[in-house]
């Protein structure tokens, strides 16, 4: 990803949390529009993303909290809208490795075999009960009608 669209989050209430990875070099119109429970940014970006001025309209950035590389810390400080975060801060070692954690952790799951209702293995789902088993060794029943 290297960009967040125009609206991507518009109105997301129940965002409170978000990182944009470092690739991300462009956020467009409105693209945090709304998001009245943000209170986390995290941007990995060492080059500040070049920014629509509203990508944070109405949201309460002013009460949030910006974590971005020590080595860009002023630039984005500033660089509207990325200035108007009523806190920014260097992220720390340990907001780092967490980060690292989760997108080493983090995998596509995908299925991995399909069988009917007997347990014979089939291509695809059929009519009626089927259990699908995931990459991750979880399985789950799915109706087709």
């Amino acid at each position: 990803m290297t960009s967040i669209g125009d609206t991507a989050f518009d109105r997301c209430s129940g965002l409170t949390s978000v990182t944009i990875p470092n690739r991300v070099t462009s956020i467009g119109d409105e693209a945090f529009y709304g998001c009245s429970g943000l209170t986390d940014v995290y941007c990995l970006a060492e080059d500040v993303p070049e920014t629509d001025s509203d990508a944070f309209e109405s949201s309460p950035i002013e009460n949030a909290t910006l974590h971005v590389p020590a080595s860009a810390l002023e630039a984005y400080k500033t660089t509207a809208p990325w200035s108007d975060f009523g806190t920014i801060v260097a992220l720390t070692e340990d907001e780092i490795d967490a980060i690292k954690d989760v997108k080493m952790t983090t995998k596509k799951i995908i299925e991995d075999a399909c069988y009917d209702i007997q347990g014979r293995r089939i291509g695809e789902p059929q009519k009626g009960l089927n259990i699908i088993r995931h990459s991750d060794g979880t399985s789950k029943k799915v109706l087709v009608k």
